[in-house]
């Protein structure tokens, strides 16, 4: 009885908004709001645009050209290209039938782990790479490249940054740090005297956030770089500033080392916490320590940087080392120790690093063949780690209490079991297309890297000085100390550690429409689209799933697009072009690709022929046309629509392209999927049954 006295008014109600000219929607719009009364769900509507002249769009599907030396015929993204017999196709590759069917692949267990690129000195977009170019990344300041392979597997890293050498690391599961110093040549002005003067630029002083992470402790350990440092269990966070491109090394009362570069953006640097091993049954091995002493600068030392990752490595091979490590400048008492040091096995204070060992000393890193064609101290402090093993060595200094820089405390000798606690983890989204269009963007998501936690963000919060970012909750659990890796649809990757507090993991975010390829750049994406100035398109096959960098996509439209031109011949190449649905390319799955360049550092991006135009005294010019790059939109006429904007019977899909509506009773998700605009129950609705609800109620209310 209540529902009939209600059901009239709440029709009356909508139907007044409607009619009402303030709000100027059509009588349609009404029926479908009406029809949501009814449960018809999921509806959202763009306004169509009216135009009088449009380019027609071709919708033609094609496959991608095989990139590898063969793909299977059966490849649901590349066109077929097969082997010479006898050879077939085994990932990509022509392998002969005698190798396929005799040899036996042995079982690896391959590990996972970070390699953290810095780009000192530079505000440039900069590559950093594997020598085998199967792992690397891309970024200003400094980048995070995804690694797996097999437990001791070498790689040798090089950059894009010139005459910087390389730096070598070991896989064995744990976050590297790598650095390249990317020198900026000064610029000489000639002077009417003749003498060159040399315009130096103050450095930008930057502010930006760096949180530390302390895997595998559950007490209370400190970090500190250079006058900043901050304190916590599990993690902490401090404000740091400087001159822009500086970098910041970072040290723990864990040990060990990290990197960071002021580049604006907030870092994140990670210790691993072991515990002390107590048993018997090792006593005689963690007691026989081999102290190594470090003493390294602040002032971009880049052979410090290298050292330290030997260093690191070197000690998963010898557990037996103790590294004791000081940044001189940090503080005068510092200073002092290491001018004693110094002065005692006759060495310069003014050469870093400077390592002692046992009765001898070291000054300066380099390795054969990259820094010197004569010596390789990387072997020399290696062999006399090997000797101090079977022999007994010295401590170079008798231990005295050196205060730590900025407070920095004695390491945690707790022996604590782990234990499972619970907390609550925040993800937060920077810049995401939620905060500013909450009803028809997608919402964002973050994951945990082993998919046991995750969240949507639905909601939108800021802060008191105006940020403002789309946030989600999720409930986290685990031993005490477990560091956890996270990403989301923004990508990029931001980390947390277990340790009972709550805490945020933060995502900047692209905004979707127009984008430059700086802003894309070294980002995976599962879908690509591209339409040629002579109207062929090509977009990735439908539920290919391959994820693929940003830059390989380009690169692929760039060529496909070579000599595609409009009809005066005045413009060729790629005309347009988007990528959508950002993901994490894995190189170590087959068919990922990684495009490393020391010559180009800046990514390919799809460019048109010239076009020649004619100047007030007659000569012709070249002038170079800007291409329409979308991201997470679709591309036409000059523009980025929106995913689900309608035109003309067509919709942009996530796909990046726009594509027909559908008919009638086809399978849909959402109300702009079809020519009807109204989707129930997985369908699109016939005009005939939204015909006769409009009749329903204009008889009901007397409007016929």
């Amino acid at each position: 009885m209540r529902f009939s006295i209600l059901l009239p008014f709440s029709l009356c109600f909508l139907l007044l908004i409607f009619v009402t000219s303030v709000y100027a929607y059509s009588f349609d719009d009404a029926v479908s709001w009406i029809s949501n009364f009814f449960r018809i769900t999921g509806y959202q509507i763009y306004g169509n645009e009216t135009t009088t002249t449009t380019e027609p769009i071709t919708t033609t599907t094609a496959l991608l050209t095989c990139p590898y030396e063969c793909c299977s015929l059966k490849d649901p993204v590349y066109q077929g290209k097969t082997c010479e017999y006898p050879k077939n196709c085994v990932d990509g590759k022509c392998i002969s039938v005698e190798t396929t069917t005799t040899t036996t692949t042995p079982t690896t267990t391959v590990i996972k782990e970070q390699v953290k690129c810095i780009f000192t000195d530079t505000d440039a977009m900069q590559k950093c790479y594997a020598n085998d170019g199967k792992f690397g990344c891309i970024g200003i300041g400094s980048c995070m490249a995804d690694v797996a392979g097999e437990a001791g597997t070498k790689l040798v890293w090089k950059s894009s940054c010139p005459d910087t050498g390389y730096v070598e690391t070991t896989i064995d599961g744990n976050t590297k740090y790598v650095a390249f110093k990317c020198a900026t040549p000064t610029t000489a002005i000639p002077t009417p005297t003749g003498t060159p003067v040399t315009i130096i630029t103050p450095a930008e002083v930057i502010k930006e956030q760096v949180k530390c992470i302390f895997t595998n402790s559950n007490s209370d350990q400190k970090c500190y770089a250079e006058g900043f440092a901050c304190g916590g269990t599990g993690t902490c966070v401090v404000d740091v500033s400087g001159e822009k491109g500086k970098m910041l090394t970072w040290k723990s009362s864990c040990g060990g080392y990290a990197y960071t570069v002021m580049d604006g953006n907030n870092e994140y640097v990670e210790f691993n916490c072991q515990s002390v091993q107590t048993t018997t049954q090792v006593t005689t091995q963690t007691t026989a320590k081999i102290p190594v002493y470090v003493f390294t600068s602040s002032d971009n030392c880049i052979q410090c940087a290298n050292e330290a990752v030997f260093l690191k490595d070197l000690q998963q091979k010898y557990p037996q080392i103790d590294i004791r490590g000081y940044t001189v400048d940090s503080s005068e008492n510092l200073k002092s120790f290491f001018a004693e040091m110094a002065a005692r096995f006759g060495v310069s204070t003014n050469i870093f690093p400077t390592t002692f060992i046992d009765s001898k000393a070291w000054q300066g890193f380099v390795r054969l063949g990259v820094e010197s064609t004569t010596r390789d101290v990387g072997t020399e402090i290696e062999n006399q780690i090997k000797y101090c093993i079977v022999n007994v060595c010295e401590d170079p200094n008798p231990p005295k209490p050196v205060p730590a820089p900025s407070g920095g405390a004695v390491p945690s000798t707790s022996t604590q079991q782990s234990q499972p606690v619970s907390e609550q983890v925040q993800c937060r989204f920077v810049n995401s297309d939620f905060i500013f269009n909450p009803l028809n963007a997608t919402p964002e998501k973050c994951y945990t890297d082993d998919g046991k936690f995750g969240c949507t963000g639905n909601w939108v919060a800021a802060e008191e000085s105006g940020k403002k970012y789309a946030y989600c909750t999720v409930d986290v659990s685990g031993n005490m100390g477990t560091k956890l890796t996270w990403k989301s649809s923004c990508g990029g990757y931001a980390y947390t550690v277990i340790d009972g507090n709550s805490e945020y993991a933060e995502f900047t975010c692209i905004p979707s429409s127009n984008v430059t390829t700086e802003q894309i750049v070294g980002k995976g994406f599962l879908y690509a689209y591209w339409q040629c100035y002579d109207g062929v398109e090509q977009k990735t096959a439908v539920g290919a799933q391959i994820c693929q960098f940003s830059e390989f996509w380009q690169r692929m439209a760039t060529d496909i697009c070579k000599n595609h031109c409009n009809a005066d011949g005045s413009k060729c190449g790629v005309n347009s072009f988007s990528v959508s649905r950002e993901c994490y390319v894995d190189l170590a799955v087959a068919g990922t690709i990684f495009i490393p360049s020391a010559e180009a550092p800046q990514a390919t991006q799809p460019t048109a022929v010239p076009t020649e135009s004619a100047t007030a005294q007659g000569k012709v010019v070249k002038v170079a046309t800007p291409m329409l790059i979308c991201k997470d939109s679709c591309p036409l006429n000059d523009k980025c629509y929106p995913f689900g904007y309608r035109k003309e019977g067509k919709f942009c899909s996530d796909e990046g392209s726009f594509i027909d509506q559908l008919k009638e009773n086809s399978v849909c998700e959402n109300n702009f999927e079809c020519t009807t605009n109204v989707c129930v129950d997985g369908k699109c609705i016939s005009s005939g049954l939204i015909q006769k609800i409009m009749n329903f109620f204009k008889n009901l209310f007397g409007l016929v």
